[in-house]
C-alpha cells in the first residue's frame, strides 16, 4: 500500500504516465506545504475558534440560500455521517444530494469517473 489514496486504491486505475503526473507536484517540499498545514486547520471540537466562526457563518448562509446545491457522499459515511446528509437534506433549500454508493474516504479520485455526471 502507498502513502497516497489513488495509489492505495486498486480501483483508482491510473497508468504510470498518469501516476508520474500525479506524484509531480509533491517532489517539491514547498509544494506539498498546503497538505501540512491543511488538516493542521480542520475546527475539530471547535478547537479553532477563528475557523469554527467561518465555517458556521458558511453554514448559516447556504441554510438561507436558494443557489443550487449540489452534495456528495457515500457509504463509510467517515466524513459524511448519515446524519449530516439527513441534516442537510432537511436545512439546505434547492439542494440535490447524490449517494455514490459504497466507499472511502478520498471519493474525488476512487469515483473520479462519476463526478459530475447524472
Amino acid at each position: 500500500m502507498g502513502l497516497l489514496p489513488c495509489r492505495a486504491n486498486p480501483k483508482c486505475g491510473l497508468t504510470e504516465d498518469e501516476m508520474r503526473m500525479y506524484l509531480e507536484p509533491l517532489t517539491d517540499p514547498a509544494a506539498r506545504k498546503s497538505l501540512w498545514i491543511w488538516p493542521k486547520e480542520l475546527p475539530i471540537e471547535n478547537d479553532l475558534p477563528d475557523v469554527s466562526k467561518v465555517i458556521t457563518n458558511y453554514i448559516n448562509q447556504l441554510r438561507k440560500s436558494e443557489v443550487p446545491k449540489l452534495s456528495f457522499h457515500v457509504q463509510s459515511g467517515a466524513i459524511v455521517p448519515p446524519e449530516t446528509v439527513e441534516k442537510r437534506r432537511a436545512e439546505f433549500p434547492n439542494l440535490e444530494d447524490v449517494f455514490l454508493g459504497a466507499n472511502g474516504h478520498y471519493i474525488a479520485e476512487d469515483l473520479r469517473m462519476r463526478l459530475g455526471r447524472k
